[in-house]
């Protein structure tokens, strides 16, 4: 998956922010859907970084309110609708996401 930023200034629910995703061969553009971004997530959000959970296939991501912002917010984006979801907030400054194996019972 890609994200291609929008235009700056854009307000929640606007602009061109979208995601896409790209054929591994060739760079090909499969499939594009626009982000739309509920107010929680700030005035110019952008996914800072995302993964696929590896069980249910959903996308992930830890997002910025801005660029010039350290606070980042934990969210989920639905690839169908491009609509993001608010789970919660992070530690400021938080840019990396992983997925781990199950602890199970020691």
């Amino acid at each position: 998956m890609l994200y291609h930023g929008g235009d700056s200034g854009m307000q929640p629910g606007e602009g061109s922010a979208a995601l896409q995703a790209l054929d591994p061969e060739d760079s090909e553009v499969l499939f594009e859907v626009p982000l739309l971004f509920p107010i929680g997530f700030g005035l110019d959000p952008r996914p800072n970084t995302m993964a696929f959970h590896p069980r249910s296939g959903k996308l992930y991501s830890l997002f910025k309110a801005n660029l010039m912002e350290q606070q980042t917010t934990f969210g989920r984006i639905n690839l169908h609708t491009g609509v993001a979801r608010v789970i919660g907030q992070t530690a400021d400054g938080m840019n990396a996401l992983a997925w781990g194996p199950d602890r199970g019972d020691d």
